[in-house]
């Protein structure tokens, strides 16, 4: 999905410039010290410690300091290969963006250890700079929705996603959680997808999967027995939904578990 060009931490005097270029991928610079402008197609960009900017390939930019201050900045290029067009990353990455980032000293210490992976070339270091990537990308385009989305929306998705954690197990009906948040059953659905990205029983269903996939693994519960535990009507729809989530059968889970057991 991801492939890593460059990363890198960089120091600038307040004499920083960068001359107009187009970028041959994509970008992501992140601040952790003092401020800087960039103009990303004409556009211009004030970034600050604590923000995030986004650039996609084939952007014209150009860079310059503050004048006022040195800064610190990381600076990451990379290819991005997503098939589906219904994919978020797709939403995401298409144009450029700025970010201010939730928790800049988590996404510091991942950057850190992104850099140091790609800069001593340990093996499978580059599949590890791509997750890390992946991760901050993620935490980024998180902030980032959150920040368009008025939080009194983003409280109720909270209360509700509390609400199905407690209740997994149990057939959860939209009115239920309409009333548990005093609103109606279309608020609710409207809500959930604008928030998430996914309908009500989207969710329900990959929580339940989730806590599948933990039980088949670990534990010595039967197929049937798991899908009963976790409230589906029968093992039929429990593998239809489980292929639907995952992309594979519950069965393949089993073998895992025999695997693991022989070794043991």
């Amino acid at each position: 999905m991801i492939t890593v060009h460059s990363s890198y931490a960089h120091d600038f005097d307040r004499h920083w410039k960068l001359e107009e270029s187009r970028t041959e991928s994509n970008i992501l610079l992140f601040i952790t010290k003092g401020s800087l402008y960039y103009w990303v197609d004409k556009e211009e960009v004030h970034l600050q410690k604590g923000e995030a900017l986004f650039i996609p390939q084939g952007s014209l930019r150009h860079g310059a300091s503050d004048q006022v201050s040195d800064h610190q900045r990381y600076s990451t290029h990379f290819s991005l290969h997503v098939q589906s067009k219904d994919n978020p990353w797709i939403r995401n990455l298409q144009r450029h963006w700025k970010v201010t980032i939730s928790n800049p000293d988590y996404v510091k210490q991942r950057y850190v250890t992104l850099n140091q992976q790609w800069l001593a070339k340990f093996p499978y270091y580059s599949e590890i700079c791509q997750a890390i990537l992946c991760e901050i990308l993620s935490i980024m385009m998180r902030d980032k929705e959150s920040a368009l989305t008025p939080s009194i929306k983003v409280g109720h998705i909270m209360e509700l996603k509390k609400y199905i954690f407690h209740h997994y197990r149990e057939k959860i009906l939209l009115k239920e959680l309409a009333d548990h948040i005093d609103r109606t059953p279309n608020y609710v659905s409207t809500i959930f997808k604008e928030v998430t990205g996914q309908t009500p029983v989207e969710y329900i269903q990959s929580v339940r999967i989730s806590a599948a996939k933990e039980i088949l693994v670990n534990h010595s519960m039967s197929i049937a027995e798991v899908a009963d535990y976790l409230g589906f009507c029968d093992p039929f729809y429990f593998h239809h939904v489980f292929k639907k989530v995952t992309g594979y059968a519950p069965s393949a889970l089993l073998k895992d578990r025999k695997t693991i057991k022989r070794k043991l």
